[in-house]
């Protein structure tokens, strides 16, 4: 990307970007609606950015506050103040990028120029699911005539990043070529019919291709917003396990589904999945809730001894498709330790494995068995082994 002569802007931005309160004046004044251009351009100005732009449009970064909410690698509070140093370091030099109070990082370029900024975002995404496992969407709204109609792109630009329901996580979406949402959600009945006969006969394997059908009939008129999806999905799994106990002359809890985390789940896709995991479960178990949980606590086991290096209780609650409050109880009733125990006990394992076989340096141990904090690590290792990991590996007896 070009800098050109704009690291001077880029130093002086940066400079004057630690000041929260002119940067939300910026924001606001964007967001609160229509601002003479004059007034914003003087705004830009005073804060060292650039001011001029043909066809100005909004763009907005954000991380997925849900993989950010459990993501021991880079604090909450500070990840979206990361995230603008990375954009000012990355952006095209004729941009002007600054923060919104509720985390956005807001990117003001010339629509001839949307092709870096897509750029930006792909080089973006790249470092921080490297580094940090985390994934970041970009909204881009239209291009406007002159700057007080920024608040049009930004308004479009934050309804862009709602559809990343629909489009995907890590996903540029410009606004114009998303969907108007529709008003009302046709319940398709015949479609719950379909997976209840299904269910009811034994039949997992066409269970999936029914809830892609179930969801192609719901959403035939347009995109819902997603809390009519969400209601539609417990209506869905609800209906079946109450109809399914009442088949089988069930006046017990037949199969005991953590409902709530379809609510919490971020995409389209993954709500297909989830509703797919629940409904093939209800037909293999034969209302067996200790089943269920014991299949549950099977498969985190397995994504935990297999992905061990990134494993957290969010990451493999979303894999086996419950919250991971659900996950965490489960876990201490079952294997009788917590899952932190139980996968620090993993990593420990897996990094005594490494000392013992390679060359491999304390830090880069600490990074394959997914500890980002090498002292940390060294804490917790010797806590469980006795020994430091260096310590350890002076125990061993290596081979001439």
């Amino acid at each position: 990307m070009n800098k050109g002569n704009t690291s001077s802007v880029a130093v002086k931005h940066r400079e004057t970007s630690i000041s929260a309160p002119r940067g939300r004046t910026l924001a606001e004044m964007i967001r609160s609606g229509p601002a003479p251009s004059e007034q914003l351009k003087e705004l830009l100005a005073a804060r060292g950015l650039h001011t001029c732009f043909s066809y100005p449009t909004l763009a907005l970064f954000e991380f997925n506050a849900a993989e950010l909410a459990t993501n021991a690698g880079i604090g909450g509070g500070h990840a979206p103040s990361d995230l603008q140093n990375m954009i000012e370091r990355h952006a095209p030099g004729n941009c002007a990028v600054f923060m919104d109070e509720i985390g956005h990082i807001s990117v003001l370029f010339s629509w001839d120029d949307r092709a870096a900024i897509v750029r930006l975002h792909a080089l973006l995404q790249s470092y921080y699911s490297r580094i940090h496992s985390l994934t970041i969407t970009a909204g881009i709204g239209n291009p406007c005539q002159r700057l007080s109609e920024l608040h049009l792109s930004y308004t479009q630009a934050a309804n862009a990043l709602k559809h990343k329901f629909y489009r995907g996580l890590a996903e540029v979406i410009y606004f114009n070529h998303v969907s108007p949402y529709t008003n009302t959600a046709n319940y398709p009945e015949d479609k719950e019919d379909e997976l209840f006969r299904l269910i009811h006969d034994g039949q997992p394997d066409g269970i999936e291709p029914a809830v892609e059908e179930f969801y192609k009939a719901l959403l035939q008129d347009g995109p819902l917003q997603r809390e009519e999806v969400n209601n539609c999905t417990i209506q869905l799994l609800i209906g079946l396990e109450l109809r399914i106990k009442a088949s089988i002359g069930q006046t017990g809890s037949a199969v005991r589904q953590d409902m709530t985390s379809a609510i919490h789940l971020q995409t389209l896709t993954e709500v297909k999945r989830y509703a797919a995991c629940c409904l093939k479960h209800l037909a293999e178990l034969n209302g067996s809730n200790e089943n269920l949980n014991r299949i549950i606590i099977k498969k985190a086991l397995s994504c935990m001894e297999g992905e061990y290096e990134k494993a957290t209780l969010h990451y493999v609650a979303e894999k086996v498709y419950i919250t991971p409050a659900y996950l965490s109880t489960l876990f201490k009733l079952n294997m009788g330790v917590t899952f932190i125990e139980y996968l620090t006990d993993i990593r420990i394992n897996k990094a005594k494995k490494l000392l013992k076989t390679t060359h491999l340096k304390n830090y880069e141990v600490a990074e394959k068995v997914g500890y980002s904090d090498p002292r940390y690590f060294s804490q917790i290792f010797k806590k469980k082994a006795g020994l430091s990991p260096s310590e350890y590996r002076d125990s061993l007896e290596w081979p001439n």
